[in-house]
C-alpha cells in the first residue's frame, strides 16, 4: 500500500537515529508488506474480422442521347465516361461489306457479285438531323485482306491490307464523327464468303455472298459448300480462326485513337447454320458450334488491341431448333448481348414474345441488349411490311424504351430505308422512329 509506505519511513529513520545516540540495543525493524499485485485489467474481447465491404459503384448520372467518346457496360447499362447511361439508336450503313476487295462498279470474280461501296456523303448530315446516335457499320475480311498472307523472309506471315477500302472505312467514321455520331465495326458475312454464288433466299431471289476471303475456297461454290466451309471455321480447321482474328485485331487497332468508334460487333449472326437448312447443316447443334467460346477467343484479342470497343455478340433462339444458339453468357470485359429482330407484327410470336425472351435473357447474364438490327416491321427493307408497321413500330419502341433496349434501324440503302432511287427516306418513317430517343 503505497501511502502506508511512505510514512514509516522517514518514522523509522528518526527512531534509528535517536537510538544511536542513547548507545541502546538496536531496534527491531517493522516488518516490511509486499505490496498487493495490481489486478490485471479486463480486456474486452478482440473483434472479429469482417470481410472488406465492396466498394460503392459510382451513382449513374442523368441518360445522355449523344456520344462523345468511349463507352463502357455498367450491368445492363451501357455508359459514358461520366457514367450516364446512353441507350444506342442507331441506323445501319450498306455497301461496303459486298465484294472481294474492288470497288463497285469494278467487274468482281464471281456471277452475281458486287463491289463494295459507300454511301452518298449527304448521309453524315442526315444522320445526325434525324435524331440516330449510332451507325452499325459493316465490313468484311474479304475486302480488308483480298489476297492471302504470304510469309515473309524469316518465316512470319505478312498479310496485305487493302489500303483503298481502309481509306473509305476512315473516311465513313470521320464524317459521321464530325456530325457527333458514332460508330459501331460489324465484321459480316452473309452466306459466308463471296465464293459462294447464287445462294437463293427465301423470298425466292438469288445471293452472292459477303463475308469471308475467297481465297479461303478456290473455285466456285453455292450453297451446298456454306455447311461444310462454316464447320470447317468453327472447328478451326486450319488455323483459319487465327487468320480471322489478325484481321479483326489490325482494324481494332487501327481505329484505336478513333474515339468515336466504340463498339466491334465480333461476327454477324456466326449462327446461321443453326437455323438455315443448309445442305450437311442440319445435324449440328449449339454445343457444337460453341459460339460461347468462339467469341471470348475473339472477343479478348479485339480487346487486347483496343480495349476502348465494347464487345458485342449475337444470339438467335433459332426457329429450325427452338435452342439458342449460344451456350452461356462469354466471359469478355464490356460485353453487349445482341439479336437481330426482324417481326413485322408485335402481336405475332415472332415480335413481342421473342423480344421478351432476349431481354429476360440479357438481364439474367447482367447484360445490355441491344437489337443491332430491326426493320419497322418491315418497312425499313424491300421486303414484306406489316400492315400495322407505324401503330407496331411506336409500340416496340415503348417497350424499348422502358426496358433500356438499344436498336439499330435496318438499313439505310436505296428501297430499304430510302425510297428507290433516291437519298430521300421513306414517308413517315423518321417520324415515327423518333418517338423512340
Amino acid at each position: 500500500m503505497p501511502r502506508r509506505l511512505v510514512l514509516l519511513g522517514p518514522l523509522l529513520s528518526f527512531a534509528m537515529l535517536a537510538s544511536s545516540c542513547r548507545h541502546s540495543a538496536p531496534p527491531v525493524a517493522a516488518p516490511s508488506r509486499a505490496p498487493s499485485p495490481s489486478p490485471s485489467p479486463t480486456l474486452p474481447p478482440a473483434p472479429s474480422p469482417s470481410p472488406s465491404a465492396a466498394p460503392t459503384p459510382p451513382p449513374l448520372g442523368k441518360p445522355a442521347h449523344w456520344i462523345t467518346g468511349p463507352l463502357h457496360t455498367f450491368g445492363t447499362q451501357i455508359v459514358d465516361a461520366g457514367n450516364h447511361p446512353v441507350r444506342l439508336t442507331g441506323i445501319g450503313i450498306i455497301g461496303m461489306q459486298h465484294g472481294t476487295g474492288s470497288p463497285y462498279p469494278d467487274p468482281q470474280p464471281f456471277a452475281g457479285c458486287i463491289g463494295w461501296r459507300a454511301p452518298d456523303s449527304i448521309v453524315y448530315g442526315q444522320v445526325r438531323s434525324w435524331g440516330f446516335n449510332v451507325v452499325r457499320l459493316p465490313v468484311t475480311w474479304a475486302n480488308l485482306e483480298p489476297s492471302p498472307p504470304t510469309k515473309g523472309k524469316k518465316g512470319k506471315l505478312e498479310h496485305h491490307w487493302n489500303s483503298a477500302y481502309l481509306g473509305t472505312v476512315d473516311a465513313l467514321i470521320h464524317g459521321f464523327a464530325r456530325k457527333g455520331v458514332a460508330t459501331i465495326l460489324d465484321m459480316s458475312q452473309v452466306r459466308w464468303s463471296p465464293a459462294f454464288t447464287g445462294v437463293p433466299l427465301p423470298n425466292g431471289h438469288k445471293l452472292c455472298g459477303d463475308g469471308m476471303p475467297d481465297w479461303l475456297y478456290p473455285g466456285s461454290h453455292g450453297i451446298d459448300s456454306i455447311a461444310s466451309a462454316e464447320k470447317d471455321f468453327f472447328a478451326d480447321r486450319g488455323r483459319v480462326q487465327q487468320k480471322f482474328l489478325a484481321a479483326w485485331t489490325f482494324l481494332a487497332n487501327h481505329v484505336r485513337k478513333q474515339k468515336m468508334v466504340v463498339g466491334a460487333d465480333i461476327l454477324n449472326e456466326p449462327y446461321d447454320i443453326l437455323v438455315q437448312k443448309y445442305p450437311g447443316g442440319t445435324d449440328l447443334k449449339a454445343k457444337d458450334l460453341d459460339l460461347r467460346g468462339f467469341y471470348e477467343k475473339a472477343g479478348r484479342a479485339i480487346h487486347d488491341a483496343n480495349p476502348n470497343l465494347l464487345l458485342i455478340f449475337q444470339d438467335n433462339k433459332s426457329r429450325r431448333t427452338g435452342k439458342w444458339c449460344v451456350t452461356g453468357p462469354p466471359d469478355l470485359p464490356n460485353a453487349v448481348y445482341s439479336a437481330h429482330w426482324y417481326s413485322t407484327q408485335w402481336s405475332s410470336s415472332e415480335g413481342k414474345p421473342k423480344l421478351k425472351g432476349y431481354v429476360k435473357r440479357a438481364r439474367g447474364w447482367d447484360m445490355p441488349l441491344w437489337l443491332g438490327e430491326f426493320t419497322a416491321m418491315g418497312y425499313s427493307t424491300n421486303d414484306v411490311t406489316g400492315p400495322h408497321w407505324e401503330t407496331d413500330t411506336k409500340t416496340f419502341l415503348a417497350y424499348a424504351e422502358d426496358n433500356d433496349v438499344g436498336w439499330t434501324v435496318w438499313a439505310y440503302g436505296s428501297g430499304d430505308f430510302l425510297v428507290k432511287g433516291t437519298t430521300d427516306p421513306k414517308p413517315g418513317i423518321v417520324k415515327v422512329l423518333r418517338t423512340g430517343f
